[in-house]
């Protein structure tokens, strides 16, 4: 009886995603037409007072007004909602958002510990659709990164580090400058051109259209 109810909870579960969908849907469609409705009055109080931007001298309680009234005109209807993760280096920043997403393109590696080595942005919206931007160390900060590769790797640093640190530092350099990178020089590296395209930008942007639904 128990395992039947357990299925049945299962089989219900998608169902109970689907009406918070439908929920969510009906509020933000109340919410779109409330949007509309100011906005329309907005634009109106907004043609009423377009004189005060012409005025070379404005009274401060007018001159509030005006401002206020640019500001919502050039406001977007959705605003994006921005959260920060922040903890110590292998707290489970990046496991956390590989779970979240259900992808694991967050490469988690470092020289020093298993963490993401860049700072990485996310959108995503309620149709599927997610973007990431991903900004590279710039010139200088890796070459501060590869000296500290190197001091890993460094014979009389052995004992001090984990054979783990030592197995990522070979691993990042082995990605950038391909196999036997890491019995090169530091100056070495220096001269050579990575194996793979760095964009001038120092940002990759990924883009992915979701053709699956989370919890079903």
């Amino acid at each position: 009886a128990e395992g039947g109810n357990a299925a049945e909870i299962a089989r219900k579960r998608p169902r109970i995603h689907q009406a918070f969908q439908d929920d969510e849907q009906k509020v933000l469609k109340k919410y779109e037409k409330i949007e509309s409705t100011a906005r329309k009055i907005l634009s109106a109080s907004y043609e009423k007072t377009s004189f005060l931007f012409w005025m070379d001298e404005v009274p401060d309680q007018l001159r509030y007004i005006r401002d206020r009234f640019d500001a919502l005109q050039a406001k977007s209807t959705f605003s994006p909602i921005r959260i920060g993760l922040f903890g110590s280096t292998g707290a489970g920043k990046s496991t956390l958002l590989n779970t979240l997403l259900d992808r694991k393109f967050f490469l988690p590696v470092s020289g020093t510990r298993t963490c993401t080595s860049c700072q990485v942005q996310i959108s995503t919206c309620r149709i599927k659709h997610y973007e990431a931007n991903i900004f590279l160390l710039s010139e200088e900060e890796w070459k501060d990164e590869l000296s500290n590769l190197f001091v890993l790797l460094d014979p009389e640093n052995r004992g001090s580090e984990s054979d783990d640190d030592v197995e990522h530092a070979i691993q990042k350099l082995q990605a950038l400058y391909g196999e036997g990178a890491e019995r090169r020089s530091y100056e070495e590296l220096l001269r050579t051109k990575p194996v793979i395209t760095i964009p001038s930008s120092r940002c990759i942007t990924l883009r992915k259209a979701e053709v699956s639904v989370p919890f079903q």
